[in-house]
């Protein structure tokens, strides 16, 4: 009888914990499926800027991997530990110990400024209630970055603390990147005047000035480096989105897997050049288009669907027709202003705040991952 095949899937931030779900829905107990990540769980980062306002968010935000797998029969979760190297066909972790697999997905993302970096959920909590103290303490909030993260700080910000002087920096010319229209990127920028969040465009702040958590509660003024604008406040959050990619331990399958971003080169199927059966999906794959938790559960899901046909394959012989990844069909976002409000796309549509609200405002959609409390 035939050993039963082993999955490894590296990473449990969008893409790892869909393909994992998927994986464990088509496969039930006939797969070994583990799920490694470096935190104790599972970060629901849309979710992320109300922390910066209200206690007892955060703890809200940090979700356990306990049930992602319906079952626990040939599932293991190995949690609080990185992995370092992957050869063909083993994962070796921080502790040297090593997890053989007959198919791996790596899925282990990437930073961006203005994104939690602890590893634990103890840790993740004792530093967004500090910095929530820091906040109801600060007069002038300054935000450099104009993208969704930048833009919902701001907004979760002054919809809760509305006296305080909030001040957005962004580069461009329009707030919001990627493929959105210059009709919802004008809806957005008038959503977050509207509270009273002060903007200024086509300027920069020199990220020089911040350290590597891109966070600061230090009074000090910063220059603009375009408008030379100075600027007084109390606390600083970097939320630009210059991301730092976490492909770099996937080096030891050869010098051609990762770019020089520590990006993981893939086929349109997702699978690692050079490597019928290990994908990368997520961040961390370099894909040219949006780095999205929408889009990195698409990817997961592609993965989860063409290693699913590659086992099938092992099982019943012939040669699978995998599928290709590729962008989403219809450009969708939503970006929100504060509690109560935002600016939706879909497709040609431009949907207003009572979309939006429903949407996302009221809840930052974690109760889209109910499931895993």
């Amino acid at each position: 009888m035939a050993s039963l095949p082993k999955i490894v899937i590296v990473g449990g931030a969008f893409a790892g914990i869909h393909a994992a779900q998927q994986l464990d829905k088509q496969l039930g107990t006939s797969a070994d499926i583990t799920l490694i990540d470096a935190r104790d769980g599972f970060h629901m980062s849309i979710a992320g800027p109300r922390a910066y306002t209200e206690s007892g968010w955060a703890a809200k935000t940090w979700l356990p991997f306990n049930k992602v797998f319906s079952t626990q029969n040939n599932r293991r979760i190995i949690q609080g530990l990185a992995a370092t190297s992957i050869s063909p066909k083993a994962v070796t972790l921080a502790d040297s110990t090593t997890v053989e697999f007959d198919y791996a997905l790596i899925a282990t993302g990437g930073w961006t400024p203005g994104r939690a970096r602890e590893l634990t959920k103890k840790e993740y909590i004792a530093e967004y209630e500090r910095r929530l103290k820091d906040i109801v303490d600060a007069k002038t909030v300054l935000i450099v970055g104009g993208g969704a993260t930048g833009v919902e700080t701001a907004g979760e910000i002054k919809t809760d603390y509305p006296d305080k002087r909030v001040v957005l920096v962004h580069s461009g010319s329009e707030l919001i990147g990627g493929t959105f229209s210059s009709k919802f990127k004008a809806r957005v920028l008038s959503n977050i005047t509207k509270l009273g969040v002060e903007v200024i465009l086509n300027d920069r702040i020199d990220t020089d000035a911040f350290d590597a958590t891109g966070y600061s509660n230090t009074e000090r003024t910063l220059k603009t480096t375009n408008g030379g604008i100075e600027i007084t406040s109390d606390v600083q959050i970097l939320a630009t989105g210059q991301a730092t990619y976490n492909g770099g331990w996937a080096r030891s399958l050869g010098p051609d897997v990762v770019d020089d971003h520590n990006q993981i080169r893939v086929e349109p199927t997702l699978q690692v050049v050079g490597f019928e059966h290990i994908f990368a999906a997520g961040d961390v794959a370099n894909i040219t288009y949006g780095k999205t938790a929408y889009n990195a559960k698409l990817q997961g899901g592609t993965a989860a669907k063409n290693i699913k046909k590659l086992i099938d394959r092992r099982d019943s012989g012939g040669t699978p027709k995998l599928e290709h990844n590729g962008p989403p069909s219809i450009v969708a976002g939503c970006v929100v202003a504060g509690r109560r409000g935002g600016a939706v796309q879909m497709g040609p549509l431009i949907l207003g705040n009572w979309v939006a609200t429903k949407a996302k405002a009221t809840h930052l959609m974690l109760d889209s991952m109910k499931h895993l409390e």
